[in-house]
């Protein structure tokens, strides 16, 4: 299966521009297969998710261009709002563990009043 990878013209192509030309081995392979793959299905989950989040609050993108605290402020509540849509689909029980700390007022009232350094 390598040698057939390492033959392809599009194999070839990422792995010249993103692996300075080093072809696939047995043992990269191997760690695709036992946790790269499924790494990089979360990390593609995860974008989709913030481009459709993005396209639900494109009026909200323009308040946060310049200013760093409102630039944060953005980051951290897709971040917050990715783990509510996350929450739709856990099973019941991570449901309900996770709603009881995330979405408790008293925890995120606590959490701002802690010191910034």
């Amino acid at each position: 299966m390598v040698q057939w990878l390492n033959g392809l013209p599009e194999v070839r192509a990422v792995l010249a521009a993103e692996f300075q030309g080093k072809p696939i081995r047995k043992q990269n392979l191997s760690r695709w297969r036992k946790g790269g793959f499924n790494e990089a299905v979360k990390e593609d989950n995860t974008r989709r998710e913030v481009q459709s989040f993005l396209k639900e609050i494109d009026g909200l993108k323009g308040a946060a261009k310049e200013n760093l605290t409102d630039q944060l402020a953005f980051y951290l509540a897709v971040r917050a709002a990715l783990q509510v849509i996350r929450l739709k689909s856990a099973p019941p029980i991570l449901a309900k563990r996770f709603s009881a700390v995330a979405i408790n007022p008293v925890v995120w009232r606590n959490f701002a009043a802690r010191p910034t350094f």
